[in-house]
């Protein structure tokens, strides 16, 4: 029998496909409508049975609802995206299983748009053929998932030559407060070999669980460089077991979508799940609540400091883990109290509450991007 959490779907591990499918509702939407991908990929390598006993659905199932959720978007393309869905257990019954709880589920998919492919190999077999796959498809968006049991599994090298070939985003699931107890000494030598690429043997000091998720977020960072964005989602199942979601782009947009679900979930301060809080269901209807003022004395702070772009602050927005709405709003009441003028590349006053803060605006990929200049009085 295995642990309660692999047999019925508990609270946390909802909190971790929630996240899933609802970042991947948003990514399939927005890439079903770009004309430079014919193919969008998923892997889910560690996808187990596919639905819990307790009827929860796990992440092949999550996965498929959300390429069904994008197919209509999708359809309405001058050039429709073809999906080509990838689920993989080492286990062959988990595999198996999981192909049965697809195909229980009739989603009744066009052959021409959506395939759907289940095998059962090793990790350390399949992924360099995942790596290969992406890399020499051409046209292609990917998005890789990775949900090992434990952490034995988890290469760093993989992360990066995935980020490497431009084409691909991967969401890791960690089991923080497992590594947590062993990592200042580290003995477990999968372990050992992954906090080695990560974090110094100096620096192997924990204040807690959401210190360590901290420091493999800087050691991530700093592997990966500052290209990649790297950006961790806390889930707390109890007062003594901690899990971590690590989202890995090099994409703005990619991250702003990641940081939009995040602040769904999370709406106080845009970091994690945990037991103590309302259900997921409760916390995803509250109504849209400001930012601490911290983060206002941060823009205002960025501001005084040198005259900024729209592009400037969007960036500096998604440095801050915060959503371009947050940015606008401090604008707002700045703009109000009279102490930023907000210009167009005309020089002349741009109109009140126009602040343009979004990826299309940012990267100029618009024939009417908008270009503004933000300054203190």
């Amino acid at each position: 029998m295995g642990k309660k959490s692999q047999v019925d779907m508990l609270e946390h591990s909802k909190a971790k496909v929630e996240l899933l499918k609802m970042y991947l509702v948003r990514y399939l939407n927005i890439l079903s409508l770009t004309r430079f991908f014919t193919t969008i990929r998923i892997y889910d390598l560690f996808c187990g049975e596919g639905r819990y006993p307790n009827g929860g659905k796990g992440s092949p199932l999550v996965i498929l609802d959300a390429v069904k959720s994008s197919l209509p978007v999708n359809e309405k393309s001058a050039a429709p995206s073809k999906f080509v869905c990838h689920f993989n257990d080492a286990k062959p019954e988990k595999a198996a299983k999981a192909e049965e709880a697809v195909t229980n589920e009739k989603y009744g998919f066009p052959e021409h748009l959506v395939k759907v492919r289940f095998t059962h190999e090793e990790y350390a077999s399949i992924a360099p053929r995942v790596i290969d796959d992406i890399e020499a498809s051409r046209d292609t968006r990917a998005f890789v998932f990775i949900d090992p049991y434990g952490y034995k599994h988890v290469s760093v090298n993989d992360i990066w030559q995935l980020l490497e070939t431009g084409k691909a985003e991967v969401l890791l699931f960690l089991p923080i407060s497992f590594m947590y107890r062993f990592g200042e000494r580290a003995t477990p030598d999968p372990l050992d070999k992954l906090l080695n690429d990560l974090i110094p043997s100096d620096a192997r000091q924990f204040r807690d669980e959401r210190d360590f998720i901290q420091k493999l977020k800087r050691g991530f960072e700093k592997k990966y460089g500052s290209d990649t964005f790297v950006e961790p989602f806390m889930i707390q199942k109890d007062a003594g077991t901690v899990y971590a979601l690590f989202f890995f782009t090099r994409n703005e947009l990619g991250m702003e979508k990641m940081l939009d679900v995040k602040w769904q979930i999370d709406k106080e301060r845009g970091e994690g799940w945990t037991y103590e809080k309302r259900s997921l269901s409760n916390q995803l209807s509250m109504e849209f609540e400001p930012p601490p003022n911290p983060y206002a004395e941060a823009v205002w702070a960025y501001i005084q400091a040198g005259e900024r772009t729209n592009s400037d602050m969007y960036l500096f927005t998604l440095d801050q883990r915060h959503l371009p709405k947050h940015t606008v709003e401090v604008l707002e009441h700045l703009q109000e109290d009279k102490l930023i003028v907000v210009e167009g590349p005309d020089g002349k006053p741009a109109r009140r509450g126009a602040f343009y803060l979004n990826y299309k605006d940012h990267k100029g990929k618009v024939p009417d991007a908008k270009r503004i200049t933000i300054r203190k009085v």
